[in-house]
């Protein structure tokens, strides 16, 4: 989100679609906190920043960063 409030080009893809919705409801980590929420409202409603569970809108894109979460316990999951 940092980046695209820099005015960046970001795209956010998941096939998860319930996690996309609670990314556009504000449900995620850092824009629950009240702290936050008016910054995260801004660049999701900026061009900046795109939401898809389409790979397709990565078709062009430059550099690609790819998130996955760690893991909690040590048997890995």
């Amino acid at each position: 989100m940092v980046f695209a409030n820099y005015g960046f080009q970001v795209y956010g893809v998941d096939i998860d679609t319930k996690k996309l919705k609670d990314v556009r409801r504000l449900r995620v980590g850092i824009c629950r906190s009240e702290k936050h929420s008016d910054f995260c409202r801004k660049v999701l409603s900026s061009a900046s920043l795109v939401i898809s569970s389409s790979y397709d809108v990565l078709r062009n894109v430059n550099t690609a960063f790819i998130a996955v979460p760690t893991p909690t316990k040590a048997n890995g999951e």
